[in-house]
């Protein structure tokens, strides 16, 4: 797997590609945590435009990212869910995270959200 990540307005976008199940995920968790630690206020968007799959312990590593985060008083959101939002409807996690349609507006929103 290869994560990707990109700046877009002191947003930190992190595009996970592939699946996000077994060792990939250990890749995802490892990023996500270097990144937040590089900022005092993270403010982080996952693009889920080329996950196909995502597992429980996936489902983990953004739960945990995402208290991480708001601990830290920043915030974070997910966009382009096409793939795995039935499964995030299901268990009821898309309710944690503020989900985007449009990386434009995401991006605006979390920066004036701050």
């Amino acid at each position: 797997m290869q994560t990707k990540v990109r700046l877009k307005n002191d947003v930190i976008i992190i595009e996970p590609v592939s699946r996000l199940i077994g060792t990939s995920i250990v890749e995802l968790r490892d990023t996500i945590y270097t990144e937040i630690g590089h900022w005092k206020t993270p403010r982080i968007l996952f693009d889920f435009h080329r996950t196909r799959r995502i597992d429980s312990g996936g489902l983990g590593v953004l739960l945990s990212a995402l208290a991480t985060v708001k601990q830290r008083e920043g915030s974070i959101g997910v966009m382009n869910l096409s793939k795995i939002q039935n499964l995030l409807m299901k268990s009821h996690i898309l309710r944690c995270f503020e989900h985007y349609d449009e990386e434009n507006a995401a991006v605006s929103c979390m920066v004036h959200a701050a």
